[in-house]
């Protein structure tokens, strides 16, 4: 009988742990997804400042050559 109790709380931690995993696993894409999702706002936003900059400086150097 304590053995048949024994078999299924193993078989339950198992199963607990199998479902944990997953949830895990799955928690990871998410974040990776999040991170890659971040990474591709910062280019955009470097690119933004970058474009910004340059017409900035051009427009320092129209008024300099006036």
């Amino acid at each position: 009988m304590a053995a048949d109790a024994s078999a299924d709380a193993k078989a339950k931690i198992d199963l607990d742990i199998t479902t944990l995993r997953l949830d895990v696993e799955s928690a990871q894409a998410k974040v990776a997804k999040l991170n890659q999702a971040a990474a591709n706002r910062w280019r955009e936003f470097e690119a933004s400042v970058s474009d910004a900059t340059a017409r900035l400086r051009e427009s320092i150097e129209q008024t300099r050559a006036q």
